[in-house]
């Protein structure tokens, strides 16, 4: 089975200085990464930006530039990492999502406890 990689498309950082991302997987799919874990999925088109709305009241997001996607293990490994400046500060606790729907929009679905297989998740992305 593949590894499913994740391109960071917007993060914050939590109260503990922890990054929380918005993260698109290969099929466009949009996830809250927080925790160490997917918390929430938004599907549809612009569905990292809807999910970065739907999450505004929460936290201050900044765009991240597009670079190399990374695996679960990266997201983790970059998640665990001390915010130096202690800018950016949020707290997005989890949250219980509801279903959201329009002409060009998916719903938000929680995903806790279906994050995709870690196999070979060792491996540099």
């Amino acid at each position: 089975m593949p590894v499913t990689h994740y391109l960071i498309r917007y993060r914050c950082t939590d109260a503990q200085d922890r990054a929380i991302f918005v993260v698109d997987d290969e099929q466009a799919t949009a996830y809250l990464f927080s925790g160490g874990q997917l918390q929430l999925q938004c599907v549809g088109a612009g569905a990292s930006e809807r999910l970065v709305q739907l999450l505004a009241w929460h936290a201050t997001w900044a765009p991240v530039p597009r670079t190399t996607p990374y695996t679960m293990d990266g997201l983790r490994r970059l998640a665990s990492v001390k915010n130096p400046s202690g800018t950016d500060m949020c707290t997005v606790p989890v949250i219980a999502a509801t279903r959201r729907s329009g002409p060009h929009s998916g719903p938000v679905q929680p995903v806790l406890g279906t994050a995709p297989s870690m196999a070979g998740e060792g491996k540099q992305t």
